[in-house]
């Protein structure tokens, strides 16, 4: 099992950059000599293809229209499709996946023929979602304005607000909603939270013993996110011998946390043995989560866990943990070198902006919030 199925993302990119563009263009050009059909009804058709992380941060937005009476379907590929059926907030989930392309143009078509009124489209910069978007055949078209052609109602991303606030005014185009204050917690199965118990037991971890997850590694978009092993092997010790914390690794990252495991042979690594489904429930039995800028780190914050997120490319003003009881570790520059909105994901940088954080800045987070939830182990019968 993994936690999530990692696409290549640079050659996503490209695609979109060069054959994405030039399909964008025509579609663009051919509606104004061709106005096909439209619909206009309370259905909408949500799009978010990639990235785990966002897709946990736009989910408050679509609670509120939930909420609100509308009807939601969740257009996305198989990296984050776990994501949104484990939300619980959706009418249908609809997996598109670029590596079958007879199934992937069997979903294009059969867009149209579910009769959407509103396509919302979340991607912050894909050309692709705009055009998925265009030939769903709603009549009203909802997306960010830095590629506006395809859409009825373009909305300028301001990127000093954190994702969560960006995509709330994609909502507000239709209804006005409240700011989410907390993420919507996933709803894992009771197989999952089985599974969980099941996995700690084995490992001699008991009730009331203070549980902390770590990932070490990031995003499949910038690997420059990641704190180095080194310092995670550090950090590790520190908690089993300062709080005597049972201290788990999970993620894909199988070589990293061999590394990490080789420095604090106490921790307990889980690469690669938790789907989405399993990393929400693990998360629920942790005091305390300590994670590089990656998915795995907004679905802990999602389930309510205390949460540590360590960034250097990109700031946590815009996509750090998002809750009460979180924290974004951040020393990189006034401007983050990493904007979603401009397609910007560079791999290389002058200054390691993540090396600068310490064991002791993480160490000095982790009393605070570990002072307000000591120890998150719930016995289920």
């Amino acid at each position: 099992m993994c936690s999530v199925r990692v696409m290549n993302s640079r050659a996503l990119r490209l695609v979109d950059r060069y054959a994405g563009t030039l399909l964008y263009i025509l579609l663009f050009l051919a509606s104004k000599l061709y106005k096909p059909r439209t619909f206009a009804n309370k259905r909408i058709l949500a799009i978010k293809l990639w990235a785990v992380g966002e897709t946990v941060l736009v989910l408050p937005a679509l609670r509120e229209l939930k909420e609100k009476g509308y009807t939601i379907s969740f257009l996305s590929t198989p990296n984050n499709r776990d994501i949104a059926a484990a939300s619980g907030l959706f009418d249908e989930v609809i997996c598109f996946d670029p590596k079958e392309p007879a199934g992937m143009v069997k979903t294009i078509r059969s867009l149209r023929e579910r009769r959407y009124g509103i396509a919302m489209d979340f991607e912050p910069y894909a050309r692709f979602s705009a055009i998925l978007s265009y030939i769903s055949g709603a009549g009203r078209r909802i997306g960010f304005a830095n590629r506006p052609l395809l859409y009825t109602d373009a909305v300028f991303p301001d990127e000093r607000m954190h994702a969560v606030a960006n995509f709330a005014r994609l909502a507000n185009v239709l209804e006005e909603i409240r700011m989410p204050e907390s993420l919507v917690p996933l709803r894992p199965s009771n197989a999952a939270r089985r599974w969980v118990d099941a996995f700690l037991k084995k490992r001699g971890i008991r009730n009331g013993d203070v549980v902390v997850g770590i990932h070490a590694g990031s995003g499949a978009s910038s690997v420059a996110r990641r704190w180095r092993e080194e310092k995670f092997g550090s950090l590790c010790r520190n908690l089993a011998e300062k709080y005597n914390a049972k201290v788990v690794l999970v993620g894909n990252e199988t070589g990293v946390n061999r590394v990490i495991h080789s420095m604090a042979p106490g921790t307990i690594d889980a690469s690669r043995k938790m789907r989405i489904e399993e990393i929400a429930a693990f998360m629920e039995q942790c005091a305390l989560c300590i994670a590089n800028d990656s998915g795995i780190m907004h679905i802990a914050a999602a389930m309510g866990t205390p949460t540590i997120g360590l960034f250097g490319p990109n700031t946590p003003d815009c996509y750090g943990p998002y809750g009460k009881r979180c924290v974004g570790l951040y020393k990189g520059p006034g401007t983050p070198l990493i904007r979603p909105f401009r397609a910007q994901f560079p791999e290389t940088f002058e200054i390691n902006y993540m090396d600068k954080i310490t064991v002791d800045d993480v160490m000095a987070a982790a009393k605070k919030l570990l002072a307000s939830r000591p120890g998150a182990r719930i016995r289920r019968t």
